[in-house]
């Protein structure tokens, strides 16, 4: 019996270890940290562009953002500051941002921060680009998860902000178009 035991908490080890080696090897892919989706949206770049800035209109968007908290005065001029409170399967994670570049209504960059136990820097990147009634929306998301157990996890977490990103893209395409049709009528 011992020795079953044994040998099961063996196997149950080696597996773990192969388990951690793969999402080693996977966290050293070259694109490891990258988050990106793009959708075609019918409406024009500046019908879009607010909601990518506007904190009530944020949240009408972004799945599981409770909170977007304004840290200085600068409003939407590079540098200002905003704190964001992101909860996801009963999980808080806030985050501040800072707005870099501000081009309307065809680009928005910001510099992402988080501490504590989900720790990273990203820089966000939004680019709209028009072209025959529809606008493309781009976004690039490029950084770093800090701590040995966020970057061991990156792999997991890339796959999952991956499918966020996709499903909050498709609700803002759809609050964009519903928006555009009403006005129509």
């Amino acid at each position: 019996m011992l020795r079953l035991l044994r040998t099961w908490f063996l196997g149950l080890a080696v597996l773990l270890a192969l388990i951690a080696a793969g999402l080693w090897i996977a966290g050293q892919r070259e694109n490891a940290g990258r988050h990106a989706g793009s959708i075609g949206i019918a409406a024009p770049a500046a019908q879009i562009f607010p909601r990518l800035l506007q904190p009530e209109r944020l949240r009408q968007w972004q799945e599981g953002l409770e909170s977007v908290t304004p840290l200085d005065d600068l409003g939407q001029q590079p540098g200002a500051r905003t704190r964001l409170r992101v909860v996801l399967d009963g999980r808080a994670t806030e985050f501040d941002l800072t707005l870099r570049e501000l081009s309307p209504p065809q680009r928005v960059v910001f510099d992402s921060h988080a501490e504590g136990d989900v720790a990273f820097d990203y820089v966000m990147v939004y680019e709209l680009t028009e072209s025959d009634g529809q606008t493309q929306l781009s976004v690039v998301c490029d950084g770093e998860f800090h701590g040995a157990l966020m970057r061991l996890l990156e792999p997991l977490i890339a796959v999952a902000s991956n499918g966020k990103l996709a499903s909050d893209l498709e609700q803002l395409k759809q609050l964009v178009e519903a928006e555009g049709a009403q006005a129509a009528q």
